[in-house]
């Protein structure tokens, strides 16, 4: 019986434009346009000047944003950590995994790298991010359970398998480039303690980490056909809680695309604190003060607590910008008095705000034992008012997922407006806008060029 990486390769190698449907090719659009926007929105961050320092230049590749070119794993790496450096890229409910950032970037260079045309972008782009969704299916939880970011182990394989199909390599050799990520796969979430910049990386390493398993696979060298189901394998390092359960892995590869329902988010900050932003707004065009509230109870999922809600006193004031972002109490109440939660929301000088702080500090949570995560991110609050009145509000799903997608022309603002808070012009960030519509006919990528600087 072939091993689940035969599988998963025997589906790689027989993917050409003209066998992805319609709905897969505008969600690959979509991914390319939305991790374009956060490379350039990110291009004069700190952490992003850190990344460059490591990287070399001279080579064929584009990191977007900046001029010259790079060697392939540098411009992966540094183009995925952008993408992934703000938290406002693409999620999927069921991972949750962050799969544009690493995918987008992985591809990409490798396209460039090999001079090959927006057809084989197109195929590893939509492949290696169909790949990275129902990797998150295999053993829901578990890998954070255990202390690794699913992005980052999942990222990896996923980039493999993207870039694999890009180049066209045969079944033998994606099954090895399959088994080499799996031995590169890393990423603990420890970055939480402090809210310091690691996760922020984590795409980025996948993807050069995936590129580089390909290359070596069509090279020669040789990974393990069981990567995945072994006794040694993925899931048993990085999901040892549970038995996975392969069959959303390999049921209908080819036939039943899940990309479609990649989410986009309205709101720069952690998946499952979203829909709980768009209750704390309700409550603010409800005509509530942020004085006159006394507490707000939020029904929660028992997964995301560790991540998103404890210790609830860190939350309540978070150190850093960067772990704001994963606090759902100053998430909803910078919400709340904002309306909007973007990047300009999370800055030093945000997180210090007294309002702010005063609000996030009488929300609280109780968990929720019916909740659908992760198959669904929900929110709810209910909040009560120094007068006694009560307001409860529900959020049913994410905004920007499969059950209420962003519009293209609200996908457009939020990709022109990371461009300019990226310092470029309305002009080039039109000018992107309009090669994204086109770029996956293009003979060869070279028109990105143009928006190296």
């Amino acid at each position: 019986m072939p091993s689940i990486a035969e599988q998963i390769a025997n589906w790689l190698a027989t993917i050409r434009t003209e066998s992805l449907p319609d709905e897969a090719v505008a969600t690959g659009r979509r991914l390319f346009l939305d991790v374009a926007g956060l490379c350039i929105a990110a291009r004069n961050e700190d952490y992003i000047s850190a990344t460059l320092a490591s990287v070399d230049r001279g080579g064929s590749c584009t990191v977007l944003g900046y001029t010259g070119g790079f060697d392939a794993f540098g411009a992966a790496l540094v183009n995925g950590t952008a993408a992934h450096g703000e938290d406002y890229d693409d999620t999927f409910e069921g991972g949750p995994v962050h799969s544009g950032a690493v995918i987008v970037p992985a591809v990409l260079a490798a396209c460039e790298r090999e001079g090959l045309g927006g057809d084989r972008f197109l195929v590893g782009l939509t492949t290696g991010v169909e790949l990275m969704c129902r990797l998150s299916l295999v053993a829901p939880m578990a890998t954070h359970n255990a202390g690794f970011h699913p992005t980052a182990v999942f990222g990896a394989l996923a980039a493999a398998g993207g870039v694999a199909a890009a180049i066209r390599l045969p079944p033998t050799q994606i099954v090895s480039a399959l088994g080499i990520a799996g031995s590169v796969a890393s990423g603990i979430i420890e970055y939480l303690a402090e809210g310091t910049w690691t996760k922020r990386m984590h795409a980025g390493w996948a993807a050069q980490s995936g590129l580089r398993a390909a290359l070596m696979a069509r090279g020669g060298f040789l990974g393990p056909r069981t990567v995945f189901e072994g006794v040694h394998g993925v899931y048993r390092a990085f999901a040892p809680s549970v038995k996975p359960n392969f069959e959303p892995l390999v049921e209908g590869l080819g036939r039943r695309w899940v990309l479609p329902t990649v989410a986009f988010k309205p709101y720069a900050c952690g998946t499952m604190t979203q829909p709980f932003i768009d209750c704390a707004i309700r409550l603010a065009e409800s005509g509530v003060r942020a004085e006159d509230v006394r507490e707000i109870e939020c029904e929660a999922a028992a997964g995301t607590l560790p991540r998103l809600w404890e210790p609830l006193a860190t939350k309540h004031r978070p150190p850093t910008p960067y772990a704001a972002k994963f606090s759902t109490p100053f998430c909803m109440a910078v919400g709340f008095f904002d309306r909007r939660a973007g990047l300009a929301q999370f800055t030093a000088g945000r997180v210090q705000d007294p309002q702010v702080l005063a609000l996030a500090a009488k929300i609280r949570y109780v968990v929720d034992p019916t909740n659908e995560y992760p198959r669904k991110f929900t929110g709810h609050l209910r909040a009560v008012l120094a007068d006694g009145r009560r307001f409860e509000f529900r959020q049913p799903c994410m905004r920007g997922g499969a059950e209420a997608p962003l519009e293209t022309d609200e996908l457009e603002v939020k990709f022109v407006e990371n461009a300019r808070y990226g310092g470029w012009t309305s002009t080039a960030a039109d000018r992107l806008l309009v090669t994204s519509r086109q770029l996956f006919t293009e003979p060869t990528l070279e028109v990105l060029k143009e928006f190296r600087g």
